[in-house]
């Protein structure tokens, strides 16, 4: 995946509960400034709901949130590069 100041990848299968409700694990990599990815992967935890043809995930890093996502199926999400 990639956010608006880095990227991450789900290290496990994608199951989402029949709730809608998912919990997965992977890293986070934070960017760097201007578009490039380039720091240290680190752990991350990525959890939300997923209804219909929306999902809200929210990435956390050592118990802190570093972003709030709002997806919607076939649906262009707008980012902005970290300056």
């Amino acid at each position: 995946m990639r956010f608006d100041c880095g990227s991450a990848t789900v290290d496990q299968a994608l199951m989402v509960k029949a709730s809608g409700e998912f919990d997965w694990k992977g890293t986070y990599t934070p960017g760097t400034g201007g578009g490039q990815i380039g720091g240290r992967p680190e752990a991350a935890r990525f959890y939300g709901t997923a209804n219909g043809d929306y999902m809200t995930m929210v990435v956390e890093v050592s118990n802190r949130i570093v972003t709030k996502l709002q997806l919607g199926f076939q649906q262009m999400p707008t980012l902005f590069l970290c300056l």
